[in-house]
């Protein structure tokens, strides 16, 4: 039976769209430079696309010093806490805590984020910091990880995951993306895919793949009624 649940933060429980158009919009304003439309930085995002692959084309006329302002300035937006505002929870969210939160099922969230005030102030005023016990964040490390790159923010939730899993002996399902997926390869856990439609799908043999909220509550309601 399922005792815990392991959520991602950005792009599981969160809808990401305004907050990565804003973190490209406001660097651009700020340094002059001409902003990539959301059908663009979506359509980047459907392929797999870094910031860095989206923006650089917009940069080929600056220097080099450009482009680091850009992303101090982009790193220094989603580093905030203001930035909570551009976040909106995934669509049936409260309807699938509710369910957990009746049944007495966990639900702890592990981010590569370095600032857990803004997934605090999110979950405050979107009304669901009830519904979890405990959070995780790339600062509980104990050591400093740039949380950039992909192979960085894979290491920092792998690294999270083992202090969690030391600490914790109950059935635990992690509920996250890709990358989470290659975070939790070979621990502890029983691991559900979140295929959000904003980000490139991966098709995972033999790992539980689901599309929306919905689908999700279905799924574990039914991983509970198994022993």
């Amino acid at each position: 039976m399922i005792q815990k649940i392991i959520f991602d933060f950005d792009d599981t429980i969160t809808d990401n769209q305004l907050l990565d158009y804003m973190a490209f919009d406001i660097p651009c304003k700020k340094l002059d430079i001409k902003v990539p439309t959301r059908n663009k930085i979506r359509n980047g995002r459907k392929k797999g696309l870094l910031a860095k692959d989206i923006i650089v084309p917009y940069l080929e006329k600056f220097k080099s010093t450009t482009e680091n302002r850009f992303f101090y300035l982009r790193n220094q937006f989603l580093n905030n806490t203001n930035c909570s505002k551009y976040l909106q929870p995934q669509k049936n969210l409260r309807l699938l805590l509710g369910n957990l939160k009746d049944r007495k099922i966990e639900c702890i969230i592990c981010s590569s984020k370095e600032n857990k005030n803004i997934i605090i102030k999110f979950l405050e005023e979107s009304d669901l910091i009830d519904y979890f016990s405990a959070i995780y964040v790339n600062s509980d490390l104990g050591f400093q990880l740039d949380n950039h790159g992909k192979e960085n923010r894979v290491l920092i939730k792998r690294s999270l995951l083992h202090s969690i899993l030391k600490k914790e002996k109950e059935e635990i399902v992690f509920i996250g993306n890709f990358e989470d997926y290659e975070a939790s390869r070979g621990l502890r856990l029983k691991f559900i895919y979140y295929q959000n439609s904003y980000l490139e799908f991966h098709n995972l043999k033999q790992t539980i793949t689901v599309k929306d909220m919905i689908q999700l509550n279905r799924t574990i309601n039914q991983l509970g009624n198994t022993k």
